[in-house]
């Protein structure tokens, strides 16, 4: 029995090459049935986390990104990226965020006991992890692979 421990978990997404320059591939996803009717169709009426996501960034459908092999326009490739980068990601986002500012209010109640200072420590903390979270996250494109 083939051991596939070692195996790495893949999501891929079809997409449309625009453009390519210098290696860099500038690529348009293609929309799927995948999701809900609501997101597929791209329906601003669409569930709750389509309209917060949306708040804060318009959904992207066009990309650039660093491609191996010299690309045509028109040609069909698929972007990869492994699970776990994806696993990694939604920790980030998710996960430091909220340790860094319950751990920062603990921290900061227990030395001081003031409610204005902790109040104060534990929002700029989350503003501060929010934001190294937000610089991390612009590195994302190098976790994408552009496969023919």
């Amino acid at each position: 029995m083939p051991n596939n421990s070692n195996k790495q978990f893949c999501i891929d997404k079809p997409a449309t090459v625009v453009n390519y320059e210098n290696g860099i591939a500038t690529v348009r996803l293609d929309i799927d049935g995948g999701g809900c009717e609501s997101c597929s169709d791209n329906k601003k009426s669409g569930c709750a986390l389509y309209n917060f996501g949306a708040i804060f960034s318009p959904p992207r459908d066009t990309w650039q990104l660093p491609a191996r092999h010299p690309l045509a326009a028109g040609e069909r490739v698929r972007l990869v990226v492994q699970s776990s980068v994806l696993l990694k990601i939604a920790a980030s986002c998710y996960a430091l965020p909220i340790a860094v500012f319950m751990s920062s209010a603990v921290l900061t109640h227990l030395l001081s006991g003031t409610e204005w200072l902790t109040i104060t420590v534990a929002t700029s903390s989350l503003v501060l992890s929010y934001l190294i979270t937000k610089k991390q996250l612009r590195s994302i494109t190098t976790n994408i692979n552009v496969i023919r």
